[in-house]
């Protein structure tokens, strides 16, 4: 069993600490045996744990020539309802070059423990049980977790990523009921959709979807781990009728949990396998906010796209955001690490949570 190396905050500092030791469980789940993480008010949250994805002061460049692995899973052709944007291959397909800065990643899905700790409520719909506070938070849309980032941020001393319509929105200040949902106006959307994203700021945010592929896929493009379909597993990408009959070769039911496995709910983050860098759930258990909008992809072979970030707001009347990884509600096949899914940014599900990342 091997010790792997995590960064951490322990009462607002970020230290380095011995990672997270498994331990098998009764029920054949994976445990985590020390989850020391974010501490405030004098108390450390369990399982909120950071690992290093890009390492400080380099660069991980990507650059495919060939991305036919994921041919058959896409069994003829792409379900591509926004033009550009191919939803079952991932962002990194052939010929598009992406260069990304160092950054982490939360190790965990955000618990419904730390969240209302921050935002003063939990609107989660599996909120019962002896595992509840670490059950991942779900029923949030992007506006409430582009507050929540902002708030942990200023809670721990950093300085916040985000600025909403230019400042006009005091977001520090706001109550719950007032962030957007699906009964807001249109214009008031508009403000909300007017984020300014500075990466070079310290404070906790929204993945890239860039990152968030990266990291699935185990962050080494020239390793066989990234070929594989589902964030951890050995199983190579299957079509869709292999996936609906769930073959014993996924090896999903080890890495997360999805529709043949969850009984129809979520699961305390970190009760399944970690992927090979150390991160929990990155397939399945609940869909994760990506900070971008919907949009096509550079795919010119030439450009190297610099921490490409979805670029501005799409000129729609009703504009998506990514979000990635699947969900206890949903089939093996949309747990794939290629598995794009969108959402309006307004939008409540019990299947939508949040992972954190922070520039380094």
């Amino acid at each position: 069993m091997k010790n792997r190396k995590n960064r951490i905050w322990i009462a607002g500092v970020l230290v380095l600490t011995a990672a997270s030791v498994l331990s098998s469980c009764k029920n054949g789940m994976e445990e985590p045996v020390s989850t020391a993480g974010i501490s405030f008010d004098g108390k450390v949250f369990e399982r909120t744990s950071f690992v290093q994805i890009v390492p400080k002061d380099t660069k991980a460049e990507i650059f495919i020539n060939d991305d036919s692995s994921w041919n058959t899973y896409c069994t003829g052709g792409e379900a591509n309802y926004i033009p550009g944007l191919f939803l079952l291959k991932g962002v990194f397909l052939k010929n598009r070059k992406v260069r990304l800065s160092p950054f982490e990643l939360s190790q965990y899905e955000v618990t419904q423990e730390l969240y209302e700790a921050l935002m003063w409520r939990n609107p989660s719909n599996f909120n019962t049980g002896s595992d509840q506070r670490l059950r991942p938070v779900e029923t949030v849309n992007w506006y409430e977790a582009i507050v929540f980032c902002n708030r942990l941020s200023k809670k721990l001393g950093l300085t916040p990523c985000y600025t909403i319509n230019g400042g006009a929105i005091a977001w520090e200040k706001i109550e719950y009921d007032e962030i957007p949902g699906e009964g807001a106006d249109k214009e008031e959307r508009k403000k909300w959709d007017n984020v300014t994203f500075n990466k070079n700021n310290n404070g906790f945010r929204l993945p890239t979807e860039a990152e968030w592929e990266f990291a699935a896929r185990g962050g080494n493009a020239k390793s066989p781990v990234w070929k594989y379909a589902f964030s951890g597993t050995q199983c190579t990408p299957l079509d869709p009728v292999q996936f609906k009959d769930k073959p014993a070769d996924t090896n999903l039911d080890l890495y997360g949990w999805y529709k043949d496995n969850s009984g129809g709910k979520t699961y305390a983050v970190g009760t399944k396998k970690p992927n090979s860098l150390g991160l929990y759930d990155m397939s399945g258990n609940v869909q994760e906010w990506c900070f971008d909008w919907a949009a096509a992809l550079n795919i010119d072979g030439t450009t190297i796209e610099e921490d490409p970030c979805g670029g501005p707001r799409p000129a729609v009347e009703e504009p998506a955001r990514i979000t990635r990884g699947g969900s206890y509600y949903e089939v093996a096949y949309d747990c794939a690490v290629s598995r794009i899914n969108w959402y309006y940014p307004y939008r409540h599900a019990n299947y939508l949570g949040i992972r954190l990342a922070r520039s380094l």
